[in-house]
């Protein structure tokens, strides 16, 4: 007290000091506030436009996939009307309806055979949160094949798959892994047409393998196409000029799908031509429980 007596100026000082540190100190936080808001504003608008990207990206992959799509839905749909046409058949020369009854089971199969292919691509195409689930990759690699099967048929590309009758359970998003899955086979049939192109014709082929060890699953998907100009281009780079109307974002998506699964999406040169993908997959909690 005898000091600040004395010295009085440099208390004033010591106090006012006090007050602007305090002050700064109360605009710091203001700011950090602020900015930590608009950072979070910033990413949930960032997940929106990428989920709507990966919307639209769907949405273009089922129009890709016009003609396999048609071809798979209009089977059942001849078979009902063969079926049908059969049954009217011993309808009008009087048959009991005993001998109808295997004809409307057969019916049935055929109903539940197309329910399943538009269930197929409304889960696909529609708009939707992220939601993780139990699921088969098994299952998924098998529906996604289903989805291309005609297309393929009529390029001729041949699907070489191991491991056909496992099972790998895994906790994930069944649609996002089949979005990566058909991008990544539309992708490798791509690039097995274009370097027939150039230089003639060669069998297409696409080699599907699956493992699962106590950490990860791992899909590794190679084909004998074009293969990569420069194993060093960025991911988002690959395969955009083999497509005239595409989004360029397949496989940059893709890498973000995996990415969300804390996984692994590895882009590379396959010996001794062609491009191998590898999506690594860890087993979690969730998986282990299940």
């Amino acid at each position: 007290m005898s000091w600040l007596k004395r010295n009085q100026q440099w208390g004033w000082m010591l106090f006012i000091l006090v007050i602007v540190l305090n002050g700064y100190h109360f605009l710091l936080e203001y700011r950090f506030s602020r900015s930590k808001r608009e950072l979070e504003n910033t990413l949930n608008s960032l997940k929106e436009k990428n989920a709507m990207l990966e919307h639209a990206q769907r949405v273009a992959i089922v129009g890709e996939l016009g003609s396999s799509l048609a071809h798979e839905i209009n089977q059942p749909l001849a078979a009902i009307r063969n079926y049908s046409q059969g049954g009217l058949l011993r309808i009008k020369k009087g048959k009991g309806a005993q001998e109808l009854v295997p004809i409307f089971e057969k019916i049935e199969q055929q109903v539940i055979r197309a329910d399943s292919i538009i269930q197929r691509l409304r889960a696909l195409i529609n708009k939707r949160t992220i939601a993780k689930s139990n699921c088969d990759i098994k299952d998924i690699i098998s529906d996604t094949l289903l989805l291309l099967d005609y297309d393929f048929k009529k390029k001729e590309i041949q699907i070489i798959q191991d491991n056909e009758q496992e099972t790998y359970s895994y906790w994930g998003d069944a649609v996002g892994l089949q979005q990566v899955l058909l991008n990544v086979l539309n992708n490798a049939a791509d690039a097995c047409l274009q370097r027939e192109e150039q230089e003639g014709t060669l069998a297409h082929k696409i080699w599907i393998e699956t493992t699962m060890s106590e950490q990860n699953i791992k899909i590794v998907i190679r084909d004998n196409g074009i293969g990569l100009v420069d194993n060093n281009q960025p991911l988002s780079k690959a395969f955009v000029t083999t497509k005239e109307n595409g989004l360029g974002l397949g496989l940059a998506i893709c890498r973000d799908v995996i990415e969300d699964h804390n996984g692994t999406f590895l882009l590379q040169s396959a010996q001794p031509q062609g491009c191998q993908v590898t999506v690594t997959l860890p087993i979690t909690g969730h998986n282990s429980a299940h």
